[in-house]
């Protein structure tokens, strides 16, 4: 077989590759658009889960407010005391990536927020992207309550949105131009590889 064949031969095969990888790229990047909603009563111990999976930061907005510390109404990060409102260790949204335990403030939402717990708000409306710390290759539901350790008493319940976080236009930019410096480096070794030369 001629260098000019086996060269040849070798520029199908990363051509191949190539475009392999760029359908893997966006089957995985397809499912980043979805989003969905996620009712968390404050009733039952479990609170609720995502049908989707998810990895990495996640957008949320969650809304809503209940009873969870006796006749207390809180929303999601913050107690309605009418002395004034607070943020305590107890009474507020839980996230985990495995189905969550009672009265647990190491699950409390807060703790994962990127750029710390929101500021209170007078709708009771909150949006933040959260660190899941899940790989995309470990993706996985995500799982939502109250930090509360007797739940017989509480009523109401959170609106949890749930959108996975998509990477910034920047990062986009920068996949684009390596897969065209890649096919202009073929494109040029192509060239180099077909020059047949007479003596």
């Amino acid at each position: 077989m001629s260098a000019w064949a086996i060269t040849r031969k070798r520029v199908q095969r990363m051509k191949k590759i190539l475009a392999a990888a760029a359908v893997a790229l966006l089957a995985t990047a397809a499912p980043a658009f979805a989003a969905e909603t996620v009712n968390v009563a404050f009733a039952p111990a479990t609170g609720g889960q995502s049908v989707g999976n998810y990895y990495g930061l996640v957008n949320v907005v969650v809304t809503g407010t209940g009873q969870s510390d006796g006749t207390i109404f809180n929303d999601a990060f913050y107690s309605l005391d009418p002395a004034g409102k607070y943020n305590s260790s107890y009474y507020q949204l839980t996230f985990g990536t495995a189905p969550l335990a009672n009265a647990t403030p190491s699950q409390n939402a807060a703790n994962y927020i990127v750029g710390g717990l929101p500021a209170y708000r007078d709708d009771h409306t909150y949006s933040f992207t959260l660190n899941t710390g899940l790989a995309q290759t470990a993706a996985g539901k995500l799982f939502f309550g109250v930090s509360d350790g007797v739940f017989s008493d509480n009523s109401g319940a959170f609106q949890v949105q749930l959108s996975q976080a998509v990477p910034e236009p920047a990062t986009w930019a920068m996949m684009l131009m390596g897969f065209g410096m890649i096919g202009f480096g073929l494109r040029s070794y192509q060239r180099k590889s077909t020059k047949v030369t007479y003596a």
